[in-house]
Formats: structure tokens, sequence, C-alpha cells
């Protein structure tokens, strides 16, 4: 990594979008500093750098307690404590502007209480072999000359982050519109201050907060677009997470029962080893697909009924065959480029009583036209669920299928 400046500010996420592991760092490569923020707050330390792998000692380590995240040997929930010392960020490909990297972390989980405190639950090393992801540096990163009145994207948020330890996946995604110093969201109506600042960020100003956008890359064959959000205070971002937002489109639609009959491929988990489909049959059920590349293996649930309320899609399953609650899926159409269905997706656990509880709140998500949606034989025998590995301590928040 050369030092062609003092500071170098560089974003390190993930695709899928949704995922709580993105970094923002600024690398001072003169004194051999690095600050940086995260989607749970910021840290500072100093770095080593051997041309392709900064390491990062924290000058302070970084501890998160989680309540209740523990089932101990005498059957209580206990207190899990999470500590975070070092983190590398290894170049995997690419040049220092722009390619892949390891980003890996020396972490501990000990339980504070209970019956089982101080037992130790995991540990993850700096140099353990973790999946590359995405790194840009941002003087380079995709322009946002649109952000003038009259743009419309879907993937903001008016909600406040009150949990830090919840990724920012779970606030309610919205369709908005830029109006002349202001933006105006449509499921509420609410309308803030909004404003381009002279780093590139679109800052909305909410009541109690302040919260800015900026646009990381465009991929222009499917309309997903990366970018980052996050609440600043005192000028500074205090937390940071990679969004996926799309540009509004006009007359999204899944035309008719035939038409909507199809394989229709998430595209948050494209280009993954997990990916995920849900299959609509003409005769009004489905399949929900979870695939495991790399073990060979494919897990079906599924879809008890599905249909159109208005334009909408709703889905109704079950999380097992004698459950007394179903879920809910809705997709709203919001755009169509070719064979792809670009959506405001949400889901509800609906009780036995009636009663409703929000499973996935409305996000963005398109899904990709996979061809004619059939059944399997009946006499073909159900594929083996894949064991779900362990995953580096500092990944703990996922974007559920």
């Amino acid at each position: 990594m050369s030092a062609q400046a003092a500071l170098i500010q560089t974003a390190y996420f993930t695709d899928p979008h949704g995922t709580a592991s993105t970094y923002l760092v600024d690398w001072n490569t003169t004194k051999l500093k690095a600050e940086g923020v995260d989607f749970r707050g910021r840290f500072a330390g100093t770095y080593t750098d051997n041309g392709v792998r900064r390491v990062v000692s924290l000058t302070t380590p970084r501890v998160f307690d989680q309540s209740s995240a523990h089932y101990d040997s005498c059957g209580q929930y206990a207190t899990v404590r999470t500590s975070e010392s070092r983190y590398a960020f290894a170049r995997q490909s690419g040049t220092e502007r722009a390619g892949t990297s390891a980003v890996s972390a020396d972490t501990s989980q000990v339980v504070l209480d209970g019956c089982d405190a101080g037992l130790v639950l995991g540990t993850t090393s700096i140099d353990d072999t973790v999946d590359a992801q995405s790194h840009l540096r941002m003087s380079v990163r995709a322009g946002m000359a649109d952000a003038v009145p009259g743009a419309r994207w879907a993937g903001f948020s008016e909600h406040a982050r009150v949990d830090l330890q919840s990724p920012v996946h779970t606030l309610a995604a919205d369709l908005t519109t830029m109006q002349v110093g202001q933006m105006h969201f449509a499921r509420t109506g609410t309308v803030v201050p909004a404003a381009l600042n002279s780093q590139g960020w679109l800052m909305l100003s909410f009541p109690g907060f302040t919260r800015g956008y900026t646009r990381l890359k465009v991929d222009n064959s499917t309309g997903a677009e990366t970018w980052l959000v996050g609440d600043f205070v005192a000028e500074k971002l205090s937390w940071v997470q990679e969004i996926l937002v799309t540009r509004s489109l006009v007359g999204g639609t899944f035309g008719s029962v035939a038409q909507a009959s199809r394989q229709w491929n998430s595209g948050l988990f494209v280009d993954t080893n997990n990916p995920f489909a849900i299959h609509l049959y003409r005769d009004g059920t489905g399949e929900r697909i979870s695939t495991d590349i790399a073990a060979g293996t494919e897990t079906r649930s599924p879809v008890e009924s599905w249909g159109f309320e208005g334009a909408n899609i709703v889905q109704v399953r079950r999380p097992s065959p004698l459950a007394s609650y179903t879920y809910r899926r809705t997709w709203e159409p919001i755009g169509n480029l070719g064979k792809i269905r670009w959506v405001m997706e949400s889901e509800v656990r609906r009780m036995a009583d009636g009663s409703e509880f929000s499973a996935i709140a409305p996000r963005v998500n398109f899904y990709i036209d996979g061809g004619r949606a059939t059944p399997l034989p009946a006499s073909r025998p159900a594929s083996t669920a894949a064991r779900t590995p362990l995953v580096p301590l500092q990944r703990l928040a996922t974007v559920l299928p």
C-alpha cells in the first residue's frame, strides 16, 4: 500500500448488501494511525503496514456486552462479552484504490455471569482465513451529481437507530423523492431538510439526529447501488453501514399469475456461496430454496400459498407443519428492469389470534427471473440441510433470506 497522501479514507464493504461487516477507515499514512467506524461505533489505533496488509492495534480494546446471549448449564440466560483488540486489513486483489480485502480481528467471547461465568465461548484471530470483501478509496467512489430536486430513491429510512447492537437493515426503508432543500418519504409523508455537503454526503436533518447517505458504486446491469449510511454527531460518523439502494423506477409489476409463476432468485444473495430463491407455482403454492454451493446441498421449504393483493404478491408459509402461526411475505413492486423485479419486501409473523409482529422490516430487494417454476417430482428425495459454519465474531449481524 503506497503512501501517496497523508490521509486516505477507504471503505470496506460486503456484497450482498446489508451485512454489518462495513468499515470506513481514515488511514494517516504519515503517522501510521487509523481512525475508523463500523456499525457499532468508532475505533482508533496505530497500525503496521507491510505493503499489502495493515494491522491495527486498538488504542482502547472494544468491548460489547449482550444480555441473554448464552443459555448456561443451569438453564438460565447469561450475558456474553465480546472483546476486540486488533484488526487486519489484507488486500487480496486489485489496487489500494479499489479491489478486495480480507478483514479479520482478534476477538474473544466470554460468559460474564451465571453458572458458566468465565467460560470462553470462542475466539478469532487476525490470522484466520476469512472471505474477502470489497474495498474502495472514497475519493474514487461513484458521484452524487444526481442528488437534485426530482431524484427518487428506494432504500432510505427515517427511523432512528436507538440500539447499536441491531444492524441498520432492521430499520424500515422507504421510497423517497428529493425536493428543493428537502427529502420526502412516501410511506409517512415526512419531509425533512436535505443537502449535499462538501464531502459528497447527502445529509438529512431529522428531529434528534442527522443522517448521511453517500453512494459507493452502481451496477448498471441490475440497477443495484451500494451506499453507505450513518448518523453524524459533531460532524463525525457515530456508526456506518452499507445498504442496498436503487433509483426509484416507475411502473413496477409482476403482471398476471402466469407471468409471476417463475423462479425468483434473490438479489441479496446473488454471487454468494448461499444463493436463495423463491419459486412460485401456477397452482398457488411455492417453495423457498436455499443452496450451499460449497457443501453441494439444497434445502427446500414450502410456501403454502401465494397470490395477488392489488399489485402486491403475498406469500404465506409456516416454519413447521404443526406451527400455529404463519409468516406472510409481501412484495410491493417498485420497478422492472428486463428480467429483474425491484420490490419493497417485508414479512410479518401472524399469530393464530390474528395479531401480527414484524419479522422483516420493509427493505429494498430485487428478484431475478430464473425461468418457469416447476415443482420437483414427488418421488425425488428431499435434499439434506447444510450444516451452518461458524463465522468471525465481527460478522454476527446478517440478512434474513
